[in-house]
C-alpha cells in the first residue's frame, strides 16, 4: 500500500486486521474512510501514524466497538473535517482540543444503535475554525457555554439527544452570526 504515492483518497471496508503501517508512507492522502469493526484491535497506533500524513484533512471512522477514543487523535491537527460513526464513545478525550484546523465535527449513532456521548467539553471553544457541530443520537447532558463562541459555526446538529434539555441548559446560539442550521428536533426540549 505504501507504493501507491499518487494515493490522494482511501476506503478501507470490514477489515479484521490492524490497519498496515504503510499507510503513514501515504503523503498524498486527503481524505481516508475507515469502516473497521473488529473490537479487539487497538487502534491507537494507527492514529499516530496518521498523524505523519500532512495532506489528510478528512477522515472518516465508523467502528461499532469504539469504546473510547485514542488520546492520539490530538496528532492530527491538519485534520479539517473529522467524521465519526456508530460508536460507544462516552467523551471527546482533551487531546482533542489540539484540532484547531477542524472546520467539520460529527460524532453520530444511529437511530437503531444510540451513541454513549454524554458531554461536549469546555475546550470546544478553541476549535476556533469550527462551522459544523453534529452530534445526533446521543445521550448529551452538557453543551459547553464555549459553544457560543464559535463564531463561524454554521450548522449545529443535536437532534435525538432526549435528555438533553433536562440537564442542561442551551448556550446562546443567536449570537452566533454565521449560523445557517440548528437541528434540536426530539430533545424534549423545554419552552
Amino acid at each position: 500500500l505504501g507504493s501507491c504515492v499518487l494515493l490522494e483518497n482511501l476506503y478501507m471496508s470490514d477489515t479484521n486486521q490492524v490497519l498496515p503501517a504503510s499507510v503513514a508512507k501515504l503523503e498524498n492522502i486527503v481524505s481516508m474512510t475507515l469502516k473497521l469493526w473488529n473490537d479487539e484491535i487497538d487502534y491507537s497506533p494507527f492514529f499516530s501514524s496518521l498523524a505523519l500524513l500532512p495532506n489528510l484533512k478528512r477522515l472518516y471512522f465508523e467502528e461499532y466497538h469504539l469504546l473510547t477514543f485514542p488520546d492520539t487523535i490530538g496528532e492530527l491537527t491538519h485534520l479539517e473535517e473529522l467524521i465519526i460513526r456508530q460508536n460507544h464513545v462516552a467523551s471527546l478525550p482533551d487531546t482533542m482540543r489540539k484540532l484547531t484546523s477542524l472546520k467539520v465535527l460529527r460524532f453520530s449513532a444511529s437511530q437503531y444503535q444510540r451513541g454513549e456521548l454524554t458531554r461536549i467539553p469546555d475546550w470546544i471553544g478553541e476549535l476556533i475554525h469550527l462551522e459544523e457541530l453534529s452530534c445526533p443520537f446521543n445521550k448529551l447532558i452538557y453543551i459547553s457555554p464555549a459553544t457560543a463562541s464559535l463564531k463561524k459555526l454554521k450548522k449545529v446538529d443535536l437532534h435525538c439527544n432526549w435528555k438533553l434539555f433536562e440537564q442542561c441548559e442551551l448556550p446562546s446560539f443567536q449570537n452566533l452570526p454565521e449560523l445557517e442550521f440548528l437541528d434540536l428536533d426530539s430533545t424534549d426540549m423545554k419552552e
